[in-house]
């Protein structure tokens, strides 16, 4: 939303908080990420790789699902406010922002595999979206953006004064501002929540298989955002389908990692530690050619 549409002091004119926001978001997950990746002791040139391919194509995708959103809700005028191109103005959609990054990420992981798991990274990368959701929703607070149905003011003011009033937004220039449901706030906490149990404690104590943490992140933002779409003051089917695809999906792969879960053995093969799935045979083959088992 313009912030001349909003009563009280506009945010971003003292700080961009949108770029900044989206900044930190993904410098907290690329952190957490780094952290399980030494854990697993895969190679670090390979994570600088992944964060090179992931930042662009994310902010890519992100504006490419935004883009799409307007030509289908407003093909006339889609971009009333700014340039189609302009993200520092808001515009940035998340499910795009994952899509993107995640297959490309995938596609070049795969080239890998003898060296990392990719289920694991799986596993590892995709949870920790839920950390630069939260903290980006605040950049959407600053735009006055991802708000909910109208509400009295005296139901949000335990928020404190600087969200209450920068929920006080109308519709349109000229029109009277009515008090709006903090959604943004909603979404931020649930993603919070979200990253903390899957991935601080279902990863980091490995209590499922390789790969499940990323499951439950497709389930988790799905749950959220279809419970979320419909209090929405520009609520799309569109992403509520999508929402509901990632649940599915997320089912889906959660069974296909249980039913399919095989043993990985690490082996040094020329200082490279390396991924196998193997058979008996095979191991007692590898031994005889003088390969370093790593773990048994």
């Amino acid at each position: 939303m313009n912030n001349s549409y909003v009563q009280g002091v506009p945010i971003n004119s003292f700080i961009p908080l949108y770029p900044l926001t989206i900044m930190i978001g993904m410098l907290l997950a690329i952190l957490t990420v780094a952290y399980f990746w030494r854990k697993e002791k895969y190679p670090i040139e390979l994570l600088l790789k992944i964060i090179i391919i992931t930042i662009p194509s994310s902010i890519i995708g992100a504006r490419i699902f935004f883009i799409f959103e307007r030509l289908i809700y407003n093909p006339t005028d889609p971009f009333p406010d700014s340039a189609w191109y302009a993200i520092w103005n808001g515009g940035l959609s998340i499910q795009g922002g994952v899509i993107f990054p995640t297959v490309l990420n995938l596609m070049f992981i795969r080239k890998h595999r003898d060296i990392i798991d990719i289920r694991k990274a799986f596993g590892i990368i995709l949870p920790t979206v839920l950390i630069g959701q939260a903290v980006g929703r605040w950049g959407n607070f600053a735009n006055h953006e991802v708000y909910g149905r109208v509400v009295e003011q005296w139901e949000i003011s335990w928020l404190g004064p600087i969200i209450t009033s920068h929920m006080n937004i109308s519709a349109a220039a000229g029109e009277s501002p009515l008090f709006r449901a903090p959604l943004f706030l909603y979404e931020s906490v649930a993603s919070l929540v979200g990253y903390v149990l899957i991935v601080w404690v279902v990863l980091n104590f490995g209590w499922t298989k390789p790969g499940t943490p990323g499951a439950l992140y497709l389930i988790w933002y799905g749950v959220t955002r279809v419970s979320m779409e419909h209090l929405r003051e520009e609520s799309y089917f569109f992403y509520t389908a999508l929402s509901i695809v990632s649940i599915v999906l997320g089912l889906l792969l959660m069974i296909y990692f249980y039913k399919n879960s095989f043993k990985l053995y690490n082996v040094e093969v020329n200082g490279w530690t390396k991924n196998y799935i193997l058979k008996t045979q095979q191991k007692v083959m590898l031994v005889a050619v003088g390969t370093k088992w790593i773990n048994e």
